[in-house]
């Protein structure tokens, strides 16, 4: 009998625990599950009758020369030539002990493959496994690679029900079983394991397995579900939580906010004797954390340090972390000087918390010189820290240095996931990058060997935010042409054809029959059809068109609160080109006081309005995953009965009237939805309200102007574009040109304590800065001046991507002064600033030059302009061509046989 106890403990193990992720000696384990053990298998764990396969049996057989030789190598840690040994002699049968030593080691150094190789050539030769075989094999599930994970987890469930009368019991086992689905995300198996426990295996559950199911279904964020597993199940079964349980679920009242019950059950831990451990202290920071509530964090914090307990770089980790989320940038950089203090080193995962702190309020500078910090004290970056980086300059706009993480990502070998390709491209489209973004396309594609359909709608988004209606046109049409007919691509389609509204009319009116006979439409993406053909129909200024498709869609009860602003946008769009048509009109002409302008800053005001429509219309639309309310939330029918009588008496007597009172007309029905939308208590988008004060500067209702601003004010919704409106109007009344060049931008400069808002202001102010800049030309300021303000820009502005405007404006002020020196100095800057003027552009300079009697200059712009128009077509055919093939290689394989259309069509 002391033989026998002690060769079992030979082959003793130590056991991860799931719950806590801690090294639990078995001998302990085994004393907290005898208790729970029915009779029959107490008598097995003390030495009673076993099978004879069982590892004590094996115990007394005789060992062979060469498996007396790997359990050599094992003993010397030399698991890799203990399996090649194994695999050398095909015909070598060892028993059960030697088999269940070199998959535990195998599995402690994450040989997953060899490891099960194995088991499976271990049974081939007749070796029968014990229950530690399963509990070893489970609980090493993770080392297995992962696309064969699930079937193995399967095959040894059934092993485990069909040797269920041959194998002793072991709790263990079945707590690894669970344990192994919760890793695999099948939460509901691992249930119906846990429920079927004394049916299958004659046993019941104990704490560790409680602990088990609560954590898989927090993983799986049903969280709420595992509250009341843990306050009604556990106590209906008379097991009580210990502290790992109170560790484990206090992970759940942070994801669902409710941290007043998560300090009630601190309070019942404390009762019932429990002493908080370091992982306590951890769940319920965490918890903290997850909700967002810093003050109740470091109130824990307080409490663990009073305890005695140090924090660890766990704890600063995850301390550091939240405060960056919650954007206090100073205070993470605080705790990180703190934990230095103390003698700790921060790891990859404080400096990548950083580095999101950093993204997370546009300070990308500091971001690269923390990762550069993390790469001097010999951390190098991982995927994590580079995926980081990579999001801050797509969040904040910086495509360079987007595209500079991008490219050091693939070459270390890397695989991108569809949210870095979609930010890629969302970060790529304003600024007209269409070669880098086809670059990241082709990555996509080798990465993937197929594209989806929402593949090509981003790069197809892409497209038509970069204007560049050819390569659009063979996107979509490989949509069209694949039947990929979602309502997304139609409206992005559309938008790149802004420049024919017309035709884009015409083919939206035909697909909308096609709707109309349709039955198996989406509700929602038939709303957002209408609201895209409402746009295009008020691109045309078609006033009846355009109501007669809101009265279609309250009828069919399609009106939701992206309605509203579409309402919105389209009315004040409509009252622009209405006034666009009376160019005879002297209040017209008062308005553009940039008229026959090379910067014509009423064009500047309209592509705002049009990027944020499109920005509206092409971001994808998706209802949140936990919302029981439909997405977008539908209009009130109250607040539609009180709108549709508003419309039907204004269009009647627009048709009898002029359109000079149509417009006074557009302004009051302007006016009348927001009064109603007011009275209803039903919110309007910013957008809408930004159209509407926009609407109103273009049709020189300047007292319209100044009372909407006023209301804008008091709802709050004033933002960037809001202060380039106004800042239009006050420049046309030499109010705030006259203020601001006044002022030394070196005041600025040298004053650290300005506020949080003017700082934000001035990284959003590149295009209020223009706008002074242009104005400040046409009244013959000083071109040293200029270049002052110039300098300040570059160095307060955020982002920098309407520079080539920038560079315009400076242009054009050199050549009416005829300064050639600064302006040949110019060029040079915004060559090293690889900004590029389009051919409109050139040809704006180059007519200036010749007004200021600047020939050579004159020849030379043109020169450029020729030139510029003959790359892009050059580099518009190479790069029709590369997509073309990219679509060709890359398209679903289930689309593969059909014909994709000839990229010569296009050209």
């Amino acid at each position: 009998m002391w033989r026998q106890t002690r060769r079992r403990d030979k082959y003793r193990f130590s056991c991860c625990s799931t719950a806590t992720s801690e090294s639990i000696h078995e001998n302990e384990y085994s004393q907290r599950q005898t208790s729970l053990l029915p009779a029959s298998a107490e008598k097995n764990t003390q030495g009673g009758p076993q099978p004879a396969t069982s590892d004590s049996t094996e115990d007394y057989l005789p060992l062979s020369f060469k498996e007396r030789k790997i359990l050599g190598l094992l003993k010397d840690s030399k698991p890799q030539e203990a399996y090649k040994l194994f695999l050398r002699h095909p015909k070598l049968k060892i028993t059960t002990p030697t088999m269940n030593q070199m998959l535990q080691k195998l599995g402690n150094s994450k040989r997953g493959g060899e490891m099960w190789d194995v088991y499976e050539k271990a049974r081939s030769r007749g070796t029968f496994p014990s229950i530690l075989t399963f509990t070893i094999l489970l609980s090493r599930i993770s080392s297995i690679p992962r696309d064969q994970q699930k079937a193995v987890v399967h095959l040894l469930h059934r092993q485990l029900l069909e040797e269920r009368n041959r194998l002793e019991t072991d709790m263990r086992a079945f707590n690894s079983l669970m344990y192994a689905y919760c890793q695999l995300g099948t939460v509901d198996t691992a249930l119906q394991v846990f429920k079927n426990l004394k049916r299958d295996f004659g046993m019941d559950p104990n704490e560790v397995s409680c602990n088990i199911i609560c954590k898989g279904l927090i993983q799986s964020s049903r969280f709420s579900e595992a509250l009341e597993f843990f306050s009604v199940e556990m106590p209906a079964m008379n097991i009580l939580p210990s502290v790992t349980s109170y560790a484990i679920i206090f992970e759940a009242f942070g994801h669902l906010g409710k941290l007043d019950q998560m300090s009630q059950l601190w309070k019942q831990m404390i009762q019932r004797g429990h002493q908080p451990t370091e992982a306590v202290y951890f769940s319920a920071m965490y918890a903290c954390a997850i909700h967002g509530d810093l003050n109740e964090l470091f109130d824990y914090y307080r409490k663990m340090v009073e305890d005695g307990i140090p924090p660890n770089i766990r704890m600063y980790g995850m301390i550091i972390d939240a405060i960056g989320k919650a954007g206090k940038l100073e205070l993470a950089f605080s705790w990180l000087e703190k934990m230095s203090q103390q003698g700790i080193a921060p790891n990859d995962y404080i400096y990548t918390s950083l580095i999101y702190a950093c993204g997370n309020v546009g300070d990308m500078e500091l971001a690269m010189s923390v990762y550069e910090s993390m790469r001097r004290s010999g951390i190098p970056g991982n995927i994590i820290t580079l995926s980081t980086l990579l999001h801050g300059f797509c969040m904040n706009k910086y495509p360079l240095q987007a595209m500079n993480i991008f490219r050091r990502m693939c070459r270390a070998g890397y695989r991108l996931s569809k949210t870095q390709f979609h930010e890629l491209f969302y970060c790529l489209g304003p600024f007209r990058m269409i070669s880098e973004t086809l670059q990241v396309f082709e990555t996509l594609v080798e990465q993937r060997n197929t594209c989806t359909t929402q593949d090509l709608f981003d790069i197809l988004w892409n497209m038509s935010f970069a204007a560049n209606d050819t390569l659009a046109s063979l996107i979509y049409y490989k949509l069209a042409h694949a039947k990929a007919y979602f309502i997304q691509s139609d409206a992005l389609y559309l938008y790149s054809q802004r420049k024919k509204p017309r035709e884009a009319l015409t083919f939206g009116s035909s697909r909308l029959q096609v709707i109309r006979t349709s039955c198996n439409n989406n509700m929602s993406d038939v709303s957002e059809f209408y609201h895209i053909l409402m746009y295009i129909v008020s691109l045309c200024g078609e006033e009846q068109y355009f109501f007669s498709l809101m009265d279609e869609m309250m009828d069919k009860q399609l009106a939701n609160t992206r309605t509203l602003t579409v309402l919105i946008c389209g009315i004040a769009q409509m009252a622009i080109v209405q006034q666009r048509t009376r160019k005879k009109d002297p209040s017209f002409d008062a308005l553009l006081w940039f008229a026959n302008d090379p910067v014509d800053m009423v064009d500047y005001g309209d592509t705002f309005f049009h990027s944020a429509m499109d920005e509206m219309f092409c971001l994808s639309m998706h209802p949140p995953k936990d919302s029981k309310e439909p997405y977008p939330e539908q209009l009130p029918w109250q607040l539609l009965d009180d709108l549709q009588p508003l419309w039907e008496k204004n269009v009647q007597k627009e048709q009898q009237q002029s359109s000079s009172t149509g417009l006074l007309l557009s302004s009051s029905l302007l006016w009348s939805i927001f009064d109603i939308c007011d009275k209803h208590k039903m919110a309007v988008d910013r957008l809408a309200y930004n159209a509407t004060l926009w609407s109103f500067l273009c049709c020189n209702h300047l007292s319209h102007v100044d009372a909407f601003y006023t209301k804008m004010q008091r709802d709050g919704v004033c933002n960037a574009w809001t202060r380039i409106i106004t800042t239009m109007r006050k420049v046309a009344q030499e109010e705030e040109c006259t203020r601001l060049f006044e002022h030394n931008p070196n005041d600025d400069d040298n004053n650290n304590n300005n506020s949080n808002e003017e700082n934000t202001s001035n990284r959003e102010g590149i295009e209020y800065y223009n706008i002074m800049l242009n104005s400040y030309r046409r009244r013959q300021g000083n071109l040293d001046n200029i270049f002052r303000w110039y300098h300040h820009m570059r160095r307060n502005c955020h982002p920098p991507c309407l520079d080539r405007w920038t560079y315009q404006i400076i242009m054009t002020a050199c050549l009416e002064r005829r300064d050639r020196t600064k302006a040949l100095a110019l060029m040079r800057h915004m060559k090293e600033a690889r900004v590029q003027w389009s051919v409109e552009q050139w040809k704006a300079l180059s007519r200036v030059a010749n007004r200021a009697g600047l020939i050579d200059l004159n020849r030379w712009l043109d020169r450029q302009a020729l030139q510029q128009m003959e790359q892009e077509k050059q580099r518009q055919r190479v790069d029709l061509q590369r997509l073309h093939e990219w679509l060709k290689i890359g398209w679903e394989k289930q689309q593969q046989d059909q014909i994709i259309p000839s990229p010569s069509k296009y050209l």
